[in-house]
């Protein structure tokens, strides 16, 4: 070993020994005497991410894989100090060369999943940590993010799995512990929820969030005067703003239960203005939607659905899908749970096959004017990779059952799903205009393009008008078969209602139906309205509105139009 690897070595075990101060200036050395050395390089850029300035790390890692890219450590580091430096895309395609150098390099895969979930990639998220986890079951940093996304996209039984391994191997880590006791609480495990509160409380009782998840459990359990008077002290101190809307709306949902409207609707509004705001730094494109609807009616008319062929299909397997729509918050999530629990049905829990068919059109190029040309071989093939994901989203074959594919918003998409499986039946859920728009302005939703245009009770408004005229403009053009219900009826006589939908999809009455609590506490509730299907139908949210009335009236001539063509009274009634 020559002089400068001896100084190389010294300076690696000073480093591995917590002196990093000391290694530095003999990389430096190394350096000065050979100065194409890439692990000197590699290192002495470690030294600066360990000194937190990764804009001087940068070139340094960059010298390192210049002179030799045979290695992933350098590539990983490199990655680690572009995210440092918000440098994300370029992060996760520096990364991916980590993983392709050493496919069994744990920190590469852990460091891509965090990059690409920074991205909102989210299934490439889970992809990585997965594969990290199977290099490092125990990696209890990796079995959290996982667990997060997961719950993200609301498979909460996979989610709780994680976070309860991640509390196994890591019991005093507060985030894993109430991370857990967070979706106990949402999954509607309250009692064990409740013991967790306690003993986040004893610990953590300063914690903004361990009081926000007592109040959350103490209005489940109808402590709701305990929970506001909390909150509100809660409000009083200093916390990170993406927890005080948390709070806000959690504030505002306990405050409607005692009926002081006044305070409810401005801790909404405050907890939107904020949720407004961090929508604005995520970039999330606020109009997309709207054009995706504006698209939707001026191509879906009903000379252009009465022009198009009727396909020749061949014989099938499968059991025409039933489409179940309705503009969010009309209570389709507890209906579809009672279809669910029906034994011949199985619903896609808002991972719906007909929107991911359109996302395939849309990067195939020409969507929506590609329907014009299709031929049958076409609509086979795109009926055939309709029930491929189908499968997918149910997690096993769906032939001999009817497939509900639910998903509110799928209004927008009725043209393209009447192209493809003329012969489906529609289920178009109804309720009080008013009470959708104020219970959407109420709800926190994930910060997307079609749920951000709930932050704002106009835009929210206009958002309704959009979606339902285009309903109305197709419900008497397309060739599938529609019905509709009224969620006001629904929680009055939910059998009666049942029976009339069952009817129209040919489906006999099972007495399983009447335990869908049951039936959707053992599975994963894709929404938001999770709490809402365990704690059962009630009618306290039916005329919700006229307690903000005065809040409303701004945007009362909007929805006036529909709330008469749907059948109820008027304002003034």
């Amino acid at each position: 070993m020559d002089a400068t690897e001896q100084t190389l070595d010294s300076a690696r075990k000073m480093h591995r020994s917590g002196r990093a101060d000391l290694a530095e200036p003999m990389y430096r050395a190394v350096l000065r005497v050979d100065p194409d050395n890439a692990e000197a390089w590699h290192l002495l850029g470690v030294v600066m991410m360990q000194r937190r300035e990764p804009d001087k790390a940068e070139p340094m890692l960059r010298k390192s894989i210049a002179l030799d890219g045979s290695k992933p450590k350098p590539y990983n580091n490199l990655g680690v100090a572009l995210s440092a430096l918000r440098k994300t895309e370029e992060c996760a395609d520096v990364l991916r060369m980590a993983v392709e150098l050493d496919p069994e390099f744990f920190d590469g895969h852990f460091n891509l999943g965090n990059a690409v979930r920074d991205l909102g990639r989210r299934d490439e998220a889970i992809e990585c940590y997965l594969r990290a986890l199977e290099i490092n079951p125990a990696h209890t940093d990796a079995l959290n993010n996982l667990g997060m996304l997961l719950q993200q996209k609301r498979d909460y039984a996979g989610a709780e799995a994680r976070f309860r391994k991640a509390v196994e191997l890591a019991p005093r880590q507060f985030e894993y512990f109430l991370n857990l006791a967070n979706l106990l609480e949402l999954r509607g495990k309250v009692d064990e929820a409740v013991e967790m509160a306690k003993a986040l409380m004893a610990g953590e009782g300063k914690n903004p969030l361990v009081h926000l998840l007592a109040a959350r459990l103490e209005r489940r359990q109808g402590l709701v005067e305990s929970a506001v008077a909390r909150l509100r002290f809660l409000l009083t101190k200093d916390m990170p703003a993406t927890v005080r809307l948390n709070v806000l709306f959690e504030y505002g949902h306990g405050l409607d239960r005692l009926d002081k409207t006044k305070e409810a609707f401005a801790a909404y509004a405050q907890a939107n203005a904020m949720q407004t705001l961090v929508a604005k730094d995520l970039k999330v494109d606020f109009d997309d939607f709207r054009n995706r609807v504006e698209r939707a009616k001026n191509f879906f008319t009903g000379d252009r659905i009465a022009a198009w062929p009727a396909p020749h299909i061949a014989e099938s397997p499968h059991r025409p899908p039933v489409f179940y729509v309705g503009f969010p918050r009309s209570g389709t999530t507890p209906f579809e749970q009672i279809l669910a629990a029906h034994p011949n049905v199985v619903t896609t829990r808002e991972a719906s096959p007909l929107a991911r068919i359109e996302t395939l059109m849309e990067r195939q190029g020409g969507y929506p004017g590609l329907l014009d040309g299709l031929d049958d071989s076409a609509i086979a093939f795109w009926r055939s990779r309709f029930w491929e994901e189908a499968t997918a989203a149910i997690g096993g074959e769906v032939e001999c059952k009817v497939l509900v594919d639910k998903l509110p918003l799928n209004i927008i998409r009725l043209g393209l799903a009447n192209r493809l499986f003329p012969e489906a039946r529609v289920v178009f859920a109804v309720r009080d205009p008013r009470d959708v728009v104020l219970s959407c302005f109420m709800q926190q939703f994930a910060l997307n393009s079609a749920m951000s245009n709930f932050q704002d009770l106009r835009r929210a408004a206009e958002t309704y008008a959009a979606v339902v005229s285009h309903w109305f403009q197709l419900r008497d053009a397309l060739t599938m078969k529609t019905t509709s219900y009224r969620y006001e009826d629904l929680v009055v006589d939910v059998r009666a209602v049942v029976q009339e939908v069952l009817a129209f999809l040919e489906l006999p009455w099972s007495d399983s139906l009447l335990a869908y609590r049951e039936h959707a506490a053992g599975g994963d509730v894709l929404t938001p309205s999770f709490r809402d299907v365990n704690e059962g139908l009630y009618t306290r949210a039916v005329g919700r509105w006229r307690g903000y009335a005065e809040h409303l009236s701004p945007v009362l001539p909007i929805l006036e139009p529909f709330v008469e063509a749907l059948g109820y009274p008027t304002s003034n009634a």
